[in-house]
């Protein structure tokens, strides 16, 4: 018995269709092409209503286009008896009915719609098989959570609706917030966007990830709340989104009901393993998600079990992805409904410590593969990872497992270090130990005193010395009767700030000291970043021939791709020091490729704000500013406003030179504002004195009001100028908040000045390089040096700078001056 022609059945709907304008374009070309189309996506994604208006506007078939809802069939030998029924091909006695489907549909050019296949995939693959086969002019489009997996299928991936990127005019005419807007209006006719509400739908829309069922049901709500309130509510999205108004299936009337039909397909391995998945806490999935570990042990031997099942079935979205490992996403509303599962299986506990014990392996294992070739790469994995380590670290303190948590803080101490999470790192570190100390002291003393370090290290970073200090010291004890290998670790960073305070003779001792321990424990790492410390702090001191030791016993050492890249950066700076400004600029411009391609943040905005300082000096106002844009970029994403700081000062040098007076005003006082914000004593007194940008002409005298009025200090008080802990290389510009001239100091000491940087003259024009004994002139002139001469230049230096110092012994300096 033939069909007869028309659009059958197909399911009608009392709202508009919104949006997927392209996407129904695109079906309909592939419709023309391929002869079965497969709709797949996660639930509620719209692929039923997409399907209907492709259906509705497809052209091209003459003898119908059918419809087939195989949602209620739940015997699989039941298929083709559905179809037939919705074909109205009757059954004949003796005969399969399939065969009398291909009969009824042999000579027509139609489409056939088989909606809701993803429960009896076997079945609807072999169906739909066989018709292609028999008949030659039949498509087939169909619609499920994953293919039919024939070979000639062409799979279209639903995607969710486009959602807003920002807040801006362009927010109403994104397709989810328009398919909010005209469901909330059903309810509520009065409902309008306007800019008032357009941030709170735009945010709805995005927390709901464009997911169309979930949007409506979110707009039904308006009939008693206002999108605030429903945005403020979706914390519970399941109980909330409810009750729909505009779709009479039973199986789209809540977000549960649809997610519940979705979860009776899994076999029990993948609803065990879906269920554990919210212990991932961040919308991307981490690779302990798609472990079997996740999985019960009880059920690792049975079959189908598998993290691509999920994804097959389109309850994990896969990401596009840059790397060779694929990245994976669970929409919120779906981790909502698992955490759920999860919590009412009475499972929480076990997975959760499962996915503690996984975490900290994989944390681990990154500490062992940070001072080698991988270290971006594992810089990387955490990027991903990161969720899980804070999940993993919150429930080690949920459940008082105080020495787990210790472990995985100190491994995951490096990439918060290296990334800039200095106020994370801290606040785990702290409250780790007070859990610890509150339950007795439980972590055995080397673990204590790792963690003390860290704590240490990170107040360090934030300029919190006396925490700092004695986060350390309470740590060196326990070091030196429980672990003395860990000594060195602290000794850097005291030594840091001993330098940082302006007792550069205690540093070097501590730096020494700390050389030595690590010598005698042969930790060659930790040999090369002392060096890397003690170069610093010689040539600051203006003691070029023993930095430039250390920096040779550097190379030598240097097995490791950032103690390479730190080497580069010591070496550049030393040669900027020295006079050979070519060299200072190829070394800097190499250590800075190889901090980007460490994924050192922190480190890269330094040495990026040590080659425009370089550029200032050179008169390369371009490089100059190229540079340091850059380095304030990076610093200010990683939190560094010591290193922000700097580079605003850099940046209103280079506008002072171009005469942009009122943008040099500008960064001046904003550097003024960063620095007091931190503390006076960092760069409050680096801005120079000039009048009113509008007259025109720098103030070379006096300009002391200003300043004070700013700073809140006395004006002939001149500020020590502390470094961002860290901080070394190619001059910063120093200056005064008395009366004075500005005067450079090629190294940017961070606390005073040496003696023979006090005599420097005032530069005689905006960027020139003062003359002195601590940079050589040729830099201001744009010339490098040879190599042949570097040796004899820096004995000359050398000798230079003991002169200098002998002959300032006993008599005033400018600082003894102010002081007084």
């Amino acid at each position: 018995m033939a069909v007869s022609a028309g659009h059958h059945h197909l399911p009608s709907y009392p709202t508009t269709f919104i949006g997927r304008e392209r996407d129904a374009a695109d079906l309909m070309a592939r419709l023309e092409t391929s002869r079965l189309v497969t709709l797949v996506g996660m639930p509620g994604c719209g692929k039923t209503r997409l399907a209907v208006e492709v259906a509705r506007r497809a052209p091209g078939y003459d003898d119908g286009v059918w419809w087939c809802d195989l949602a209620g069939t739940s015997d699989p030998a039941h298929v083709p008896h559905t179809v037939a029924a919705a074909l109205h091909v009757p059954e004949e006695s003796g005969r399969p009915v399939d065969d009398s489907l291909a009969d009824a549909l042999v000579d027509r050019q139609a489409l056939l719609v088989l909606d809701n296949c993803e429960h009896q995939i076997a079945a609807c693959g072999a169906l739909a098989q066989t018709l292609l086969d028999r008949c030659l002019h039949l498509t087939i489009l169909a619609t499920s959570l994953q293919p039919l997996g024939l070979p000639q299928e062409n799979t279209w991936p639903v995607p969710p609706l486009l959602l807003p990127a920002t807040e801006d005019s362009a927010v109403r005419e994104t397709e989810s917030v328009r398919l909010f807007a005209d469901r909330a209006r059903r309810v509520d006719p009065s409902f309008e966007l306007t800019p008032a509400n357009a941030f709170a739908v735009a945010a709805v829309c995005r927390r709901l990830d464009g997911l169309p069922l979930a949007i409506e049901l979110a707009a039904a709500r308006m009939r008693l709340l206002t999108v605030e309130q429903i945005l403020q509510r979706l914390d519970d999205a399941l109980g909330l989104l409810t009750r729909s108004a505009f779709d009479g299936s039973p199986r789209h009337r809540t977000l549960r009901a649809t997610l519940d039909w979705t979860y009776r397909l899994l076999t029990e391995p993948e609803q065990a393993l879906f269920r554990h998945l919210p212990c991932s806490p961040g919308p991307s999935l981490s690779r302990w998600s798609r472990a079997s570990a996740t999985v019960p042990r009880t059920l690792r031997r049975l079959p189908s079990i598998g993290f691509s099942g999920l994804v097959d079935k389109s309850l994990v979205l896969r990401q596009p992805s840059d790397g060779a490992e694929g990245r994976y996403r669970l929409p919120e509303v779906i981790r909502q409904y698992a955490r759920s599962l999860l919590e009412d299986s009475g499972e929480a506990a076990e997975v959760r410590t499962r996915h503690l014990t996984w975490m900290l392996g994989l944390a681990e294992q990154s500490g062992a593969g940070w001072v080698g070739p991988d270290r971006a790469a594992w810089l990387n994995r955490l990027d991903l990872d990161h969720d899980d380590v804070r999940a993993a670290l919150r429930w080690a303190r949920t459940s008082r497992q105080v020495t787990t948590a210790l472990r995985l803080a100190k491994a995951a101490w490096r990439y918060w270090f290296t990334r800039g999470h200095w106020s994370e790192g801290r606040a785990w570190s702290e409250e780790l130990l007070a859990v610890d100390a509150e339950l007795g002291y439980q972590a055995p003393p080397v673990l204590r005193a790792d963690m003390l370090c860290r704590a240490g290290t990170f107040a360090f970073r934030h300029h919190d010395f006396p925490a700092a200090t004695r986060h350390l010291e309470d740590g060196l004890a326990l070091y030196r009767t429980a672990s003395p290998s860990g000594i060195p670790d602290v000794l850097n960073v005291l030594a840091k700030i001993a330098r940082l305070e302006g007792n550069r003779s205690r540093a070097v001792r501590l730096y020494e000291e700390a050389l030595a321990t690590s010598r005698a424990h042969n930790d060659r790492w930790i040999v090369g970043v002392t060096l890397v410390n003690l170069a610093e702090c010689l040539r600051e001191q203006g003691e070029y021939r023993r930095a430039a030791q250390c920096l040779d016993e550097l190379a030598a050492i240097g097995d490791t791709a950032d103690l390479a890249a730190h080497a580069a950066a010591q070496t550049g700076a030393l040669a900027a020091a020295t006079g050979d400004c070519e060299r200072s600029r190829d070394l800097l411009e190499d250590a800075v490729r190889q901090f980007r391609q460490l994924g050192d943040q922190d480190t890269l905005a330094d040495v990026l704000e040590e080659l425009g300082r370089l550029g200032v000096y050179h008169k390369s106002w371009d490089l100059a500013e190229l540079a340091l844009r850059e380095s304030l970029q990076v610093a200010e994403a990683v939190g560094s406003s010591y290193r922000a700081a700097y580079a605003t000062i850099g940046l209103a040098h280079v506008a002072l030179a171009r005469n942009e007076l009122d943008q040099a005003e500008r960064l001046y006082r904003q550097s003024l504002q960063r620095s007091l914000a931190l503390g006076d004593s960092l760069g409050a007194g680096k801005a120079p004195r000039y009048r009113s940008p509008r007259a025109g002409t720098r103030q070379r005298g006096g300009g002391r009001q200003p300043v004070a009025r700013c700073t809140g200090l006395p004006a002939r008080r001149r500020q020590a100028t502390r470094r961002d802990p860290g901080h070394g290389g190619p001059g910063v510009c120093s200056f005064r908040t008395g009366g004075d001239a500005p005067r450079r100091s090629p190294h940017g000491d961070c606390v005073g000045l040496a003696p023979r940087e006090r005599r420097t003259q005032a530069a005689s024009q905006p960027g020139a390089l003062p003359q002195g004994d601590r940079a050589h002139p040729q830099c201001a002139g744009g010339g490098g040096l040879s190599e042949a001469g570097n040796e004899s230049r820096t004995r000359s230096l050398d000798a230079r700078a003991r002169r200098n110092r002998r002959g300032n012994a006993g008599r005033p300096n400018d600082a003894g001056s102010a002081a007084a």
